[in-house]
């Protein structure tokens, strides 16, 4: 279905797909999608066997929750895409749980609110190429990434930035397997910033990183359970571990350009 330039506002609906059906806009500045939507559903509910692009997903919040995508067990294709979301308490730009979407060459940032999380991975498994995650400016966490209940995160070629706010993190994994490829992640914030951290006291992931660039004003990695493997990266504010966290770094420097060893100290 293609979709001609223009703000198309749905007011407080989501717009479902549909299996088998594309949406395809005219561009990223050309067609938007809007909503207020606060019911747990995005501005845009994914679906099997259906792409999204050439187009911008909002949610202008204005409630408890702003989602600009989300799904349930399902696997949509991301292509040119812009997905924001702001005005809520809590604000998700893509949200999704129990599926494998596919991202590519898309933009999702999260603002405002006491909580901005740019992509939620509730059990899925998504890969992302050369796209960027961004959160900002909320009053308690901003978070590019966070990933609970297992699955699997693949980002290459994409930045993750998160900025503002006490808590700033780029990537927080509580468990599961994830891998980042030519990536940039950074965190800065008032009080608590780190680019990336891995597991959980009670759980662990596992985390390979390669020819990335990591940074955060507290530390690079905060690595408190399950194993980091970092290759011909840098990583610029150290690195800080749990009782059971493990680090190896081969290749690797810091922010000052001086070689890291194998305990990426």
């Amino acid at each position: 279905m293609h979709v001609e330039p223009g703000v198309y506002d749905l007011g407080a609906r989501a717009l479902e797909m549909k299996p088998y059906v594309d949406l395809e806009g005219s561009g990223e500045g050309m067609t938007t999608v809007t909503s207020s939507v606060e019911t747990g559903y995005g501005t845009v509910v994914g679906s099997d066997n259906a792409e999204l692009r050439f187009l911008t997903i909002q949610n202008s919040g204005g409630g408890t929750l702003a989602i600009a995508l989300s799904g349930d067990s399902v696997s949509p294709r991301l292509t040119r895409v812009t997905l924001t979301a702001t005005g809520a308490t809590v604000n998700f730009a893509f949200r999704f749980s129990n599926g494998s979407p596919a991202l590519s060459q898309v933009t999702a940032s999260a603002s405002g609110g006491s909580e901005a999380v740019a992509l939620v991975n509730l059990g899925g498994s998504v890969s992302a190429s050369n796209s960027a995650f961004r959160a900002s400016n909320s009053a308690g966490l901003n978070a590019e990434v966070l990933s609970n209940y297992g699955g699997a995160t693949r980002f290459s070629d994409s930045t993750l930035s998160a900025s503002g706010g006490p808590v700033a993190i780029g990537f927080r994994a509580f468990n599961g397997t994830h891998a980042f490829t030519n990536a940039t992640i950074g965190a800065s914030a008032a009080t608590t910033s780190y680019g990336i951290y891995n597991g959980h006291k009670t759980s662990q992931s596992v985390v390979t990183i390669n020819q990335s660039r990591i940074a955060g004003g507290t530390r690079a990695l905060l690595a408190e359970s399950g194993p980091v493997r970092i290759g011909a990266s840098q990583l610029g504010g150290g690195v800080q571990l749990g009782a059971a966290g493990t680090v190896t770094c081969a290749a690797s420097y810091d922010g000052s350009f001086q070689e890291l060893s194998p305990a990426c100290s």
